[in-house]
């Protein structure tokens, strides 16, 4: 599935109001209809996990209501590539290369050499001679731009007139990312405007930036240029030199192996120095612009003062390395004009013998990186029309797989209450990056800036449609709170993991601007509980963001808007999470209803997304009452080869019967069971089940069902907790390590592995929960809750309350 867009709405139909929101998910079952009163009626979810996702990534969001599927429009609107992008002359203003002007123009070379260039033929060579694609040129190769510059001397006079490329001034923000800011401007200039200077840095992971670090960025972003140093690899020279003294030796290393790996990585180097007058040629020819690596204390005295960042000026006539965009060529006062993200002016000029300094002084390697000003034509959308056609697992589905591996979409006949209205996201333009940024929180970040008009421009036909009562829609996705601001909307958020997390979440800023996320396993405090919120200890919290930084980002503004909104609904229950229930009520002062768990208003069901193995249930009757472990990681979570094996030991020594789930593609690196440890399967023989995926409610109802060893993620849990079964929990990411801690520490209901996959930690586990007096004293404790469960959706449970109660919220709007 390439991306979706989920939102709810509570739509008033004459005398009567409904509730809408549903999901779709890896076990997604169909909407059922609970009539509460004449006046209401409404949808619940019946599995509260949704996909954004293409193949390489599922990005888990929490999310329980409408889904609004993109479907891409017939004229490309939606597919891969940058749609809306204006290549026409007046992109680059006044100054727009005419073919007919340049092309063809005489140019004397001393007197002695005539020559005829025109910027096309430049590209055609390219492609005749390399077989590249416009914008990847490699000059090296180029026969007249060779003979142009035969005798090292262009007569500058005759190449005519003057150029400047529209490039938008943005100031870098710190000493250190002015390389950063200046592939932003790239970026804006080619109309790509979704990207910001932390979204660049969460790219880059690095503050030690190098030209080639720039280069990889580049890459990533699927940006075509030309790379040109004169040193291949961080030159040991430089070490003495003051601006690379302290960080040199650190980076050396990192340096080399990038350059080593530019080849297979699809990111072509040429070594070799470029000439002044080939920038000038190309500046004028009004295809290029150029990133280059200067030496800031050369750069022309005016302008110095007016730096954002002193930084770098001390006065001192040593090297200090700094990035500039070259944009513009004035040949009548022989002039480039550049955009530098330290100064406060939104462009600069300089001589062309001052570029020339500062571009080749000594520490520059003489780097630039060459860029067309026009983009690469658009990749052809592969999903068509009907983004079910190719929506493939979230895990890496091999071609030509079985039938059970098959993702059976969900079909908008088997929702027949709902209305699906499409928007345009723009995830097309950010999915080529899913095999290397692998954080959620990058893409759901994205989905918020990204979705805003388009869901208030599909909001707003609604409303000239019919009246909509409220906006209901998932916390993480925290836009839609401005968008029923703008149209005088209430917002009820959605919140489908526990009371408990959204507690622990609101610890992750403090945790972050004490340095907790620097800590390592070498530290002393690494076992030490969080001050803010002492049942999670750091180790926990390390595991919470993949990236601290954007996942910080995301929870403070999801947690900032939950507060402004009308209410907030949760997949939990009372009896469970009451004292988290009081936290959340003082801290957020908006109602709060607890109506779930939300699977267990549904039977279980055979719709899910993934073929489900029902062959298993002959093998379970077999099995002597709650002997069996059933082991499953969900549906998003990935594990090392390392990991992998440690599981497959730790359950190769116990003696207890185990069902494993393994999905397609949960192993890094591999397909399915080739990792697993020689003959395994031999070795445990019928005691054993491994599958690729199954029934998880029905396995865990059934009675051979002794123990559950999760990935901690919260339906899991719950689903768990219904069906009585204690849990063993490995934690992966986001929410299951609080998840996880609860379980284990607060509800004493599972064991921990706090030292991860380990084979010795599993044993020892699986003996606590399955053979010890401990795990018959968690049965005991989650089979109470069991009971609580079934009582609070029963008439006068504290779920059931709390649905009616939410009824007459909504209906009072």
């Amino acid at each position: 599935m390439r991306s979706s867009a989920i939102f709810g709405l509570a739509t008033h139909f004459g005398s009567s109001t409904r509730l809408l929101f549903g999901s779709v998910g890896d076990q997604a079952r169909p909407m059922k209809t609970a009539r509460v009163n004449n006046e209401l009626t409404l949808m619940i979810p019946s599995r509260a996990v949704m996909w954004i996702a293409v193949p390489n990534l599922a990005v888990l969001s929490t999310s329980a209501f409408i889904c609004v599927f993109r479907r891409d429009s017939g004229d490309g609107s939606g597919g891969v590539g940058f749609p809306g992008v204006d290549l026409g002359e007046d992109r680059f203003g006044s100054g727009s290369f005419n073919p007919e002007e340049i092309g063809g123009r005489k140019l004397e070379i001393n007197n002695t050499v005539e020559a005829f260039t025109d910027p096309e033929l430049l590209l055609k060579a390219e492609e005749h001679d390399g077989h590249e694609e416009e914008g990847d040129l490699s000059l090296a190769k180029s026969y007249d731009f060779k003979l142009l510059l035969k005798s090292g001397n262009v007569n500058k006079a005759v190449l005519g007139r003057s150029h400047f490329v529209e490039v938008p001034h943005i100031k870098q923000l710190r000493s250190w990312d002015c390389g950063l800011a200046c592939v932003l401007m790239v970026l804006r200039t080619l109309g790509i405007n979704h990207y910001d200077l932390q979204d660049l840095e969460e790219i880059c992971r690095t503050t030690s930036i190098w030209t080639v670090d720039l280069a990889y960025l580049l890459q990533k972003l699927s940006i075509r240029f030309s790379f040109f140093t004169v040193t291949l690899g961080a030159n040991p020279d430089f070490s003495m030199e003051k601006f690379y003294k302290e960080q040199l030796a650190n980076d050396i290393c990192r340096v080399d192996m990038l350059f080593q790996r530019s080849v297979e990585e699809g990111i072509k180097i040429e070594h070799r120095s470029i000439k002044g007058e080939e920038i000038i040629y190309f500046i004028l020819s009004g295809k290029y612009i150029v990133i280059a690596l200067v030496d800031q204390c050369i750069l022309s005295q005016p302008w110095k003062e007016d730096v954002r960042m002193p930084i770098f000026y001390t006065g001192a006539a040593a090297y200090t390395g700094h990035y500039v965009i070259i944009c513009g060529y004035d040949a009548q006062t022989d002039e480039f004009e550049i955009r530098d993200p330290a100064s406060s002016r939104k462009s600069d000029r300089i001589s062309s013998r001052c570029l020339e300094e500062a571009r080749k002084s000594y520490g520059t390697d003489e780097d630039i990186l060459l860029k067309a000003t026009c983009l690469p034509p658009q990749t052809p959308n592969l999903y068509g029309c009907d983004p079910w056609k190719k929506y493939q697992s979230p895990v890496d589905t091999p071609a030509g797989d079985s039938p059970e591996n098959t993702i059976i979409p969900p079909t908008i006949p088997s929702y027949p209450h709902f209305r699906f209205r499409p928007i345009n996201d723009r995830f097309s333009e950010v999915e080529h990056l899913l095999p290397t940024i692998r954080d959620p929180s990058y893409y759901i970040k994205y989905l918020n800036r990204s979705c805003e008009d388009p869901f208030r421009d599909c909001l707003i036909e609604l409303l000239d449609e019919e009246p909509v009562a409220c906006l209901i829609s998932d916390a993480m996705f925290y836009f839609t709170q401005a968008v029923a601001d703008d149209l005088k909307l209430p917002r009820m958020v959605l919140r489908t993991s526990s009371l408990g997390c959204a507690i622990g979440y609101g610890a992750l800023p403090f945790f972050s601007e004490q340095g907790g996320f620097n800590l390592t396993k070498q530290d002393p405090d690494y076992e030490a509980p969080v001050p803010e919120y002492p049942l999670m200890k750091v180790k926990d919290m390390l595991k919470v963001a993949v990236n601290p930084k954007g996942y910080g980002e995301l929870v403070t503004n999801m947690l900032k808007q939950m507060k402004a909104s009308s209410g907030l609904i949760w997949n939990t229950f009372k009896e469970l999470e009451e004292p988290e229930l009081e936290t959340i009520n003082h801290t957020f002062q908006v109602p709060s209803f607890t109506l779930g768990p939300f699977h267990k208003y549904f039977p279980a069901s055979s719709t899910s997304l993934v073929k489900q193995d029902r062959t298993i249930f002959s093998w379970l009757d077999t099995q002597p009452p709650k002997s069996a472990i059933y082991v499953s990681f969900g549906s998003v979570a990935r594990i090392t080869v390392l990991e992998f094996q440690e599981v497959a030991h730790g359950l190769e020594n116990t003696s207890s019967p185990f069902l494993w789930v393994v999905r397609p593609g949960m192993v890094l690196g591999s397909e399915w069971l080739e990792s697993l440890p020689e003959k395994f399967l031999e070795k445990v023989c019928d005691r054993g089940r491994v599958v690729k995926w199954c029934p998880q409610q029905e396995v865990l109802a059934h009675p051979s069902i002794g123990c559950f060893w999760t990935h901690s993620g919260w339906n899991s849990t719950l689903e768990s907790i219904c069906e009585g079964v204690p849990m063993i929990c490995s934690p992966c990411f986001a929410d299951q390590p609080i998840i996880a801690r609860y379980v284990s520490d607060v509800w004493n209901i599972g064991v921990l592995l706090e030292d991860g996959f380990e084979r010795v930690g599993i044993g020892i586990a699986i003996k606590r929960a399955m053979m010890d007096n401990e795990g018959e004293e968690m049965r005991e404790r989650i089979s109470r809750l069991k009971v609580k469960v079934n009582l609070s959706l029963d008439e006068g449970g504290s779920s059931n309350k709390s649905l009616k109660s939410l009824v007459d919220y909504i209906s009072s709007f």
